[in-house]
């Protein structure tokens, strides 16, 4: 028979028991970043569908002048929904340049 010994049991016990209370605070401090994660991740499908529904819309209407327009206007909008940490460092280098902080 093999003998175990006590204290590795309790010790793992309590390593575990540590974990399982580390996860459960995790998932509550990181409720922001769900809630950034959760939007970013949907705010992409409704760009696309928008992109999707403004260009049908137009090519339908023939204003393919105002379809162009709005495509660079979208290209902007794609580039701060699929990208927002690029974004975010474009923005505060473009920030601390023109108020040289």
């Amino acid at each position: 028979m093999e003998q175990r010994d006590k204290g590795t049991d309790k010790n793992r016990s309590l390593i575990f028991c540590k974990n399982a209370e580390m996860k459960s605070e995790e998932k509550h401090m990181n409720f922001g970043l769900n809630i950034y994660n959760w939007l970013v991740t949907n705010l992409q499908y409704l760009a696309l569908a928008a992109i999707l529904a403004v260009g049908i819309y137009f090519a339908v209407s023939h204003k393919f002048a105002k379809m162009f327009g709005m495509l660079a206007v979208l290209i902007i909008a794609i580039g701060f929904v699929f990208n927002p940490g690029g974004v975010k460092d474009l923005l505060l280098e473009l920030f601390n340049t023109v108020f040289g902080v």
